[in-house]
């Protein structure tokens, strides 16, 4: 019996022994597109604001905004 990992797993499940390379091309064509706009940092950044946003419209700020999140998961 073998088990399989990584590239030799995906490559078996999907019957192309180029999968992987031609995954990872995709991968970095996409995110050539993506930070062409912008870098990495000011992509997290924007995504980091949207998410702090979200959560205070949803649960509030500060210490209120934990306990209410809190109390929202519990």
């Amino acid at each position: 019996m073998i088990t399989l990992i990584g590239r030799e797993l995906w490559d078996f499940v999907s019957e192309d022994t180029r999968y992987t390379v031609n995954l990872f091309e995709v991968l970095r064509q996409s995110a050539r597109q993506v930070l062409a706009q912008s870098s990495i940092d000011e992509a997290i950044e924007r995504c980091s604001d949207r998410l702090i946003a979200e959560f205070i419209g949803k649960y509030g700020e500060g210490s209120q905004g934990v306990f209410n999140y809190i109390a929202d998961i519990f």
